[in-house]
């Protein structure tokens, strides 16, 4: 039985509907982070600081997720490939050994040398994602990990983890929409950037929905009054403006934006 054939199932069109909207979040950070790594690889300011303020989405923290993002893309189109199986878990252990290697070099304050990787470590340009970031990378390394695992507890463990690493970054933009310093910044160490927050929740959105099969898409989708509530605390969030919300998002990391920034 398929997942759209499944009785827990409101119908085939909202099944539709969530697998569209994850893979164009999936794409959309694809396209963002592929960005940023150029920027960062080829020395163009213009993509490597996408939101023009002083803090921007640190190079190893951006190839982690494009990768990330490649091989959530393959691990969807060919489910039950080996090979693709075997990647997608490759993949996933080594951003969560990124992860827990940049955040031991926060802990320790040694350098490893992952920063130095892809850029030369320069003053306020080094490579190091900041600690929120680390802490998110791990997660979705997890949940990639285990997005590939045939049983329900795996399957629901992987889903907590991206959800784990999307509330990270959307906590991250509660502060800088309300100008948390405490949230956006941890001692010396690099301060959590608005790229990286909408990138993390990009990723954790993309990863529960564009798979209708998967436990939060499932939920989302379902009958009975979970699946209605949990409905009905989204619409409310979709409905309001962008702009407003972009606006008061920049406003509180301290950057501007002209009236053409919201234009497509």
């Amino acid at each position: 039985m398929s997942p759209m054939d499944s009785p827990t199932f409101v119908s085939a069109g909202l099944v539709r509907l969530h697998r569209r909207a994850g893979w164009l979040a999936l794409l959309l950070l694809l396209v963002l982070t592929a960005a940023i790594s150029t920027g960062w690889l080829f020395g163009i300011e213009s993509l490597r600081n996408l939101g023009g303020g002083s803090d921007s989405m640190r190079v190893n923290g951006a190839l982690a997720l494009f990768v990330w993002s490649l091989a959530l893309a393959f691990a969807l189109a060919a489910p039950n490939r080996r090979g693709v199986r075997i990647v997608t878990r490759f993949t996933g252990g080594a951003i969560v050994l990124s992860g827990l290697l940049t955040l031991a070099q926060d802990v320790v304050q040694v350098g490893f040398g992952i920063d130095e990787l892809f850029v030369a470590a320069e003053s306020g340009t080094h490579a190091r994602p900041a600690p929120q970031a680390a802490v998110a990378l791990t997660g979705l390394g997890t949940a990639l990990a285990l997005s590939t695992a045939g049983d329900r507890r795996r399957a629901a463990a992987a889903d907590f983890t991206a959800v784990f690493a999307g509330t990270i970054g959307f906590l991250g933009l509660v502060g800088a929409v309300s100008g948390s310093q405490e949230m956006l910044a941890i001692g010396s160490a690099t301060r959590f950037s608005v790229e990286a927050m909408i990138a993390l929740l990009l990723a954790a959105f993309a990863f529960l929905m564009a798979d209708p099969a998967r436990p939060g898409s499932r939920m989302l989708a379902a009958k009975g009054p979970g699946g209605t509530t949990l409905r009905r605390s989204v619409r409310p969030s979709a409905s309001r403006s962008p702009e407003v919300s972009t606006r008061k998002l920049l406003a509180g990391s301290g950057r501007s934006c002209s009236p053409r920034c919201f234009s497509l």
